[in-house]
């Protein structure tokens, strides 16, 4: 009886181990077809480039609104941006026919306060690097505007302690809306600066 009963133990431990094994192979099978699959995925997608889109051409501009020249266009929203830059340095407050919405009260309230104490932001020798329609709809788009120039704060006509004196680049997100059939900056954005090397 023992004998008999050992036997059967060790049946049972051999039947239980080789269960055990087939399901190891199976399992690492699995494993190796899923690994050569990942990485037959990784070499046919090596050389692709991938290329981020970052600006409307005049086509996508034009299926919206055909009627738009988008040369003239973007060279118009560039000039009010210079415009806008031109009545900043001029403390002037008639800002009705370059900015519209909140932004107008905030550039009001802070040129009135720049006049007080005598102070102000200068961005000057402005030199256009490139400029592209980002956004667009018929009341509404994004313009990206990339310029070197000067850009630093003075008071009394003094060059502030600390300000950066060298060239930059910029890169600005202006956000422009359609009032009265005219495009007038809603929001500036400055996305990116950097000091130009001499």
């Amino acid at each position: 009886m023992p004998l008999v009963f050992v036997i059967v133990v060790l049946i049972l431990i051999i039947i239980v181990c080789l269960t055990g094994i087939i399901l190891s192979i199976k399992f690492q099978h699995k494993q190796s077809k899923k690994y050569k699959e990942c990485l037959n995925i990784i070499n046919e997608k090596k050389d692709l480039t991938f290329n981020v889109k970052t600006h409307m051409n005049d086509e996508e501009i034009n299926n919206i609104d055909p009627n738009i020249n988008v040369p003239e266009l973007q060279q118009e929203l560039y000039d009010k941006y210079l415009e806008f830059l031109n009545k900043i340095s001029e403390f002037s407050l008639e800002l009705d026919d370059v900015l519209t919405g909140s932004i107008k009260d905030i550039y009001i309230d802070k040129l009135k306060r720049y006049k007080e104490k005598n102070c102000n932001e200068v961005t000057k020798d402005v030199e256009l690097v490139g400029y592209c329609i980002t956004e667009f709809s018929e009341k509404k788009l994004k313009f990206r505007i990339t310029i070197d120039c000067f850009n630093y704060k003075i008071v009394n006509d003094k060059i502030v302690s600390g300000s950066n004196v060298e060239k930059v680049e910029q890169i600005l997100l202006v956000t422009y809306k359609k009032s009265d059939e005219k495009w007038l900056i809603e929001n500036i954005q400055k996305i990116f600066e950097k000091k130009l090397s001499n």
